[in-house]
């Protein structure tokens, strides 16, 4: 750890020893002690900052994927697990379904379980899949 960091003699062992009381705390002073090494104590702060909004708060993201897709020429909608799909956060609908059965998908922040939801278009959607992975998706109207 030592050798990553800049810490040196006292400092590093005193890392060592917390990592066995707090491994999250030595994690968290590592990476906050490489980012400030390269891009200086203002990055490392912001860094932390967004890191603690999004895995510990449950935050969204300040910079999400954005994706567009059409809806369904014949329902006028598109289905939740195109929707998934389209927007990168499965790679099939039978993923997207076993999400949908597991609870791990949310619409606008909002838990979905419903393999029948249909998005309307002409709005925007946040999609959550699981914990971290977040995308919004753009529902155009029919071609």
């Amino acid at each position: 750890m030592a050798a990553a960091s800049s810490a040196v003699g006292a400092e590093a062992a005193e890392q060592v020893r917390r990592a066995g009381e707090d491994p999250l705390a030595v994690k968290r002073w590592l990476a906050a002690d490489l980012v400030e090494q390269y891009h200086g104590a203002g990055a490392a702060r912001e860094a932390r900052e967004a890191f603690d909004r999004v895995h510990r708060e449950g935050s969204v993201p300040e910079e999400v994927p954005e994706h567009e897709a059409a809806a369904d020429p014949e329902s006028g909608t598109l289905w939740i697990g195109y929707a998934l799909q389209e927007a990168g956060l499965v790679d099939s609908t039978s993923e997207a379904l076993r999400m949908l059965e597991q609870g791990a998908v949310r619409v606008d922040g909002d838990r979905v379980r419903d393999d029948d939801l249909q998005l309307s278009p002409g709005r925007d959607y946040l999609l959550q899949r699981g914990k971290r992975s977040f995308a919004r998706l753009t529902v155009e109207p029919p071609a």
